[in-house]
This record gives structure tokens, sequence and C-alpha cells, in this order.
């Protein structure tokens, strides 16, 4: 979304990184087990001119399921009210659910890095 930046947190570190800066439990380990498992997908919301971390989007969903939008988490969990905030992880979750690619591999599920696509 415009103004928005989406940046997937790619490892367990920046997992950490995000829950330390925001103050939430982004970088406890059931965030990344979830992450490997395919299971979660976690995503920093960042002022797109400044980099300034806004919120974190966590996308959940049981195996074979549609992806949900688990939570969107604000400094110390505050709730997030910021409608470009909301529309970005709207946006976000829209792209995961989209139909597959034509040759039916499924780009949301990672093959053996699922860190790497948090």
């Amino acid at each position: 979304h415009e103004g928005v930046l989406v940046v997937p947190l790619g490892s367990a570190t920046a997992l950490w990184d995000e829950g330390l800066a925001l103050r939430h439990c982004t970088g406890n380990d059931l965030h990344a087990t979830a992450c490997l498992r395919g299971t979660e997908r976690i995503y920093s919301l960042r002022d797109a001119a400044t980099g300034r971390r806004l919120a974190t989007a966590a996308l959940v969903r049981k195996p074979g399921k549609a992806w949900r939008l688990g939570q969107v988490s604000g400094f110390a969990n505050r709730p997030v009210t910021r409608a470009d905030v909301l529309a970005a992880s709207s946006e976000l979750l829209r792209a995961f659910n989209a139909p597959r690619a034509a040759d039916g591999n499924d780009e949301s599920v990672t093959n053996g890095d699922a860190i790497g696509a948090a």
C-alpha cells in the first residue's frame, strides 16, 4: 500500500529485532517455530519514507486452508488505527490468498526455508 513498506521478517533474528523494537512477542520461539512449520508468516509494516516501524502483521493458516490475518500489532501490542497500515495488511492477506500459479506451485509455502519467507 502506498506509504507503507511491507517487509518480510526472513529470519529468527529479524523476528527478534522486530519484537524488541516494537516491544511485543514477535521474537519468541513460538512464532519462529510457526514460521518454520509454514503456518505463520510475519511482516513488519513500516513508513515507506522513513523506514520507521509502524506495526507487525501476522498471517496464519491451518494446513490446506486459506491464510487469515492473525493480528496486526502496534508498539507494545497497541491496536493499530492508521488506515494506511490496516489497508496494507489487508492487501498482504489478499496477495497470499490469490489463486495459485497455473503450474500449481503455491509460492506462499516455502520449500525448506520457511523462516526465509516469514
